[in-house]
């Protein structure tokens, strides 16, 4: 029987989610409140990403739950469609040679002979797993155990061979970790845990199918699996322009996205109140006989998550090597338990591909790929993540008798019925109702009701029977204090007003009497006669460690070259000037060549390149082809300085007596990091000037409020920001006459000085090119587009005009979607008249929102100046950079995930090889987790191009 697969998480959360997530990402800054952060931050410590928690914060308490939940199923993702026996699709085009059909189960012989163990006092099979960094399945399958793993003192053990390094300290063969010292990186230092461990020479490329749309037929196939005896239901899609399927017999639930991408809940309600799994020792032997029980066998390997107590499941290739998509994302499976250590939720994303891989190919050593993650001077070929966890919120969800009349309050969603005339499935604060529901399904999603009715349980179903509901309440969010006065828990509000709330039928465990900022509670619900008839409780009890995110950098992988024939990186040879240009050299172009590589190696930005040589469209390039290559030029009375151990660009300009910026600027960098061995010029007392004639840019205007209640004005020309000089801070007598025109072009004339690097530019005289020119708010839709070689997001007004989008001021287009591609959005923007885009009109973008039932109008606030507290501006401290410390080192096959970002314009652009690559992992002395994946084909194998693909985050 042929059958396929999809993952999700809990189906009501996820549209939202992915509206809340994908709004975030396109919130732009003001071009002056930008400029004046980098001006405040430039040698400020890496913040640890609380943003997404400030927001959150501000979302009502149940949209804030919903929201986790959202950002919860994104996190796990799970793709069974090569698990099921039947024709697949064939490999791309890229990848030459024909599919084989793909089989129930990856084989798990591997390549290297395994080793001999003789079980001791006290060994388990989860122990020996542990310590040599291999799957209790592997185990089992290789000595022909029992499901149980039964296992003997003096019993003789196959092992089979890992790519971890063995935990156990008894390693005989460990090599030294590395020098008691540690490695210097970043101005601190790294540390091994454990040996690196040992690894083949060679290994293997897959290529990853592409999933497809699951049919009706497929959706009620794993439905049966599962056991789910209900009605099936559409929903719209992750993917723009189809539609999901949900199954739900009303306490189990299941929504498929595609063919292999589905999620799974054993208990709406136990999920939705609190989906927090319960660890649980035994969930290797529990997880087998549950995926077993419902028709799944692969080898795989589990290890704990930090998110939600959860579990990540990795499968594992034909080598037995483990196989991941991009660290912090959706794995290729989650997993929770419950209190009983049953599964609670499955969210799967499995890895579809023929094990008949397409070739075995040179890799690196681990110790290779180490130095090559430590060589700071090149960010091609890895990708870093690091991750911020914040404090875990203590909850509590307010529960119901059953068959007892009560008034609830909460979200309710709706999907309608595949078959014509049967009923929606709507859910109310997750639990499915039923009874006088007529009319629920026409509301928005997630709109806030209150509904009168009891709680009933039938055939072990608990269903919500709605008696009457009204839509004409509102949602409250209060965060304040708690006290006791009685009988009678009072919330007071720590909004400034005063209000205060006695709680109904509250809990006996709440905390009162916090304190405040240090700690934070939030009640959600409705105010009803003057008290918090509530639904939901959070509580932080300390605030400090609330925050929690991440972020990462590094270039990414390159592209493939498996043809045979190697293709040379480019070696930048420097060519005699034919002009008299100061601060460019030409080059000519070599086969290979591409505007990355040649950036690479004259340590600069490909948009500087790009910039040198307008006729570059696109970024072709043609064998034999002269490009300007802009260098740093050194100033009369610069020296040169080596970097050494430990130093950090802040150390450095301290000892030349310059600052930091200086110092950046005169060797062009972008970020604070150096390398041991870099060469920085180290710039001397120097000035110049130079005469400019309407020289073109933004105003940016910024108030600074003064401890003696005056006001300063900083007045500031941003050009590009990806300009040797972005901007200009402006000086002159008449620069008032320039307030009416914040964030809009102008036309400067006058004099740049530059003194020590730092250039100004005293305007003479300026003219406003577009006298008319204004922000407006305009209505449309989003869709990616391909322009100049590269994928846009293009802006199509409800008048039936298109635009190219940009961010803000800059000349960056705009990389994601609000919401869903085609959702109805208000932005915004600034349209000026003489720019243009790949032959396209450009729409510069400053603020963007969905626009539903609730959207307020937006009001245009980038031609207001950026306001400037200077009496509430921290003093920056100096940053110390701390110590990492690593403690996984192994060798994994890793392909970009199919549903990452799946919104994204760049999407399409994924690389589909399952390629090996080093995977490091540790944490900072700073409390933050660090994951780095280094691509482990040598060089003969790749090609000097960046694979086009999408940022962690």
């Amino acid at each position: 029987m042929n059958e396929k697969f999809t993952n999700d998480l809990n189906r009501e959360d996820e549209k939202i989610v992915q509206k809340l997530n994908q709004a975030a990402e396109n919130i732009h800054a003001n071009a002056q409140f930008s400029a004046e952060l980098e001006k405040q931050l430039r040698s400020a410590p890496r913040p640890k990403a609380g943003l997404f928690m400030a927001s959150f914060q501000q979302v009502s308490p149940i949209l804030r739950w919903v929201a986790l939940m959202i950002l919860l199923a994104l996190v796990l993702s799970l793709s069974i469609k090569t698990l099921i026996p039947g024709p697949q699709p064939s490999i791309d085009s890229a990848a030459a040679g024909t599919a084989t059909p793909a089989t129930t189960a990856i084989p798990t012989e591997t390549s290297l002979p395994p080793r001999d163990y003789t079980v001791g006092a006290g060994d388990t099979c989860g122990s020996i797993g542990s310590a040599f960094g291999v799957s209790i399945q592997s185990i089992i399958t290789l000595n022909n155990l029992s499901s149980n793993c039964l296992i003997s003192v003096g019993q003789h053990l196959k092992i089979p061979y890992s790519t971890m390094a063995p935990r156990s300290a008894t390693n005989e063969n460990a090599t030294p970790l590395t020098e008691s010292g540690g490695y210097d990186w970043r101005g601190a230092k790294v540390f091994l845990q454990q040996a690196l461990p040992e690894t083949p020479d060679q290994a293997h490329v897959y290529v990853l199918k592409k999933d497809e749309p699951a049919t009706e037929e497929e959706a009620h196939a794993l439905a049966q699996r599962f056991g789910i005896q209900g009605e099936m239901y559409t929903t719209p899609s992750l993917m723009y322009g189809t539609n999901d399927y949900v199954f739900s017999d009303g306490k189990q639930l299941l929504q498929l996205y595609s063919d292999r991408y589905f999620i799974y809940t054993s208990d709406i309600v136990k999920n939705n109140r609190n989906p927090n799994g319960v660890p649980n020792a035994n969930i290797e032997v529990i997880l087998r006989e549950f995926l077993q029980a419902h028709g799944f066998d692969f080898p795989f390997r589990v290890s704990a998550s930090d998110l939600r107590n959860g579990y990540v499941v990795q499968l594992l290739a034909p080598d037995s090597i483990p196989m991941q998509y991009e660290s912090f994302t959706p794995p290729v499976m989650r997993v929770t338990l419950d209190e009983n250590g049953e599964v609670l939720s499955v969210s799967a994303n499995l890895m579809a591909f023929d094990p008949t891989p397409l070739g075995t190919y040179g890799i690196l050593t681990a110790q290779e790929a180490l130095q090559k993650w430590l060589d700071d001077s090149s960010p091609a070929g890895k990708t870093e993540f690091f991750y911020s966890p914040g404090n875990v919120s203590q909850d509590w969800y307010r529960d119901y008798p059953d068959n007892q009349l009560v008034t609830i309050y909460g979200n309710v969603s709706s999907d309608p019925a595949v078959e014509p005339g049967k009923p929606a499935l709507i859910l109310i604060n997750g639990a499915s109702a039923v009874g006088n529901t007529s009319g629920l399904e026409k509301l928005d999603d997630y709109k806030f009701i209150s509904a009168t009715g009891q709680y009933i349980v039938e055939n072990g179903v608990r269903r919500f029977e709605v008696a009457s509901w009204n839509t004409n309440i509102e949602p409250s969010y209060v965060s304040g204090t708690l006290r006791r006065e009685g009988e009678q828990i009072i919330l007071t509000s720590d909004d400034g007003s005063g209000n205060e709330y006695a709680l109904i039928d509250p809990p006996a465990d709440l905390p009162l009497d916090t304190k405040i900022p240090d700690s934070q509670l939030a009640v959600n619900g409705a105010i009803v006669n003057g008290k918090m008839d509530w639904t939901y409780i959070y509580y932080y009890a300390d605030m400090a460690r609330s925050g929690g995110g991440g972020g990462g950098g590094g270039s990414g992988f390159y592209k493939l070259n498996l043809s045979g024939t190697q293709v040379p990186f480019p070696t930048a040879t420097v060519i005699p000037q034919l002009q008299s240009n100061q601060g460019t050299v030409e080059y000519t172009v070599k086969e290979g060549d591409t505007v990355l590589s040649i950036a690479e190696s004259y340590g600069i930005t490909p948009e500087k390149i790009l910039e040198a040589n307008k006729s570059l469209e696109g970024g072709i390039l043609k064998v034999g082809q002269t490009l300007i290559i802009p260098v740093v030029q050194e100033n009369s009375g610069s020296t040169k300085y080596t970097v050494q151990a430990n130093d950090t660009l802040a150390s450095i300009a301290y000892n030349f007596g310059i600052t930091v910026e200086e110092l950046m600027q005169a060797n062009g960098l972008n970020e604070q990091s150096v390398f041991l061995g870099q060469t920085l010029i180290i710039p001397g007392s120097d000035s110049s000037e130079k005469k400019v004639e309407d020289l073109r840019g933004f105003l940016s205007i910024v108030i600074h409020k003064k401890a003696d209640g005056t006001e300063a004005r900083e007045y500031t020309l941003s050009i590009n920001p990806d300009a040797t000089t972005p901007y200009y801070p402006l000086e002159g007598p008449n620069l008032s006459e320039l307030d009416a025109y914040n964030g809009l072009p102008i036309l400067v004339s006058g004099t740049i000085q530059t003194v020590n690097n730092l250039p100004t530019l005293k305007m003479e005289s300026y003219k406003i090119p577009f006298p008319d020119l204004h922000f407006e708010i305009l209505k449309g839709t989003q869709k990616a587009g391909q322009l100049a070689g590269q994928t846009v997001v293009l802006f199509a007004t409800q008048d039936g005009k298109s635009y190219v989008e940009l961010m803000g001021s800059t000349n960056l287009p705009t990389n994601a979607f609000i919401g869903l591609q085609g959702d109805l959005i208000q932005q915004e923007v600034l349209i000026v008249p003489d720019e243009t885009f790949g032959g396209m009109p450009i729409v510069r973008v400053y603020q963007s929102s969905i626009i539903d039932s609730g959207a307020s109008p937006m009001q245009i606030t980038a031609d207001q100046p950026h306001v400037i507290d200077d009496t509430q501006v921290p003093e920056i401290p100096i940053y110390t950079p701390p110590n990492l410390t690593l403690d996984r080192v192994e060798l994994v096959y890793y392909v970009s995930n199919p549903y990452y970002q799946v919104n994204d314009p760049n999407y399409s652009q994924r690389s589909p090889y399952i390629q090996p690559a080093w995977h490091f992992h540790g944490h900072y002395d700073s409390g933050e987790e660090y994951d780095v994946l280094v691509q482990a084909l040598k060089q003969e194998f790749l090609l000097p191009e960046i694979v086009p693909g999408l940022g962690p985050g």
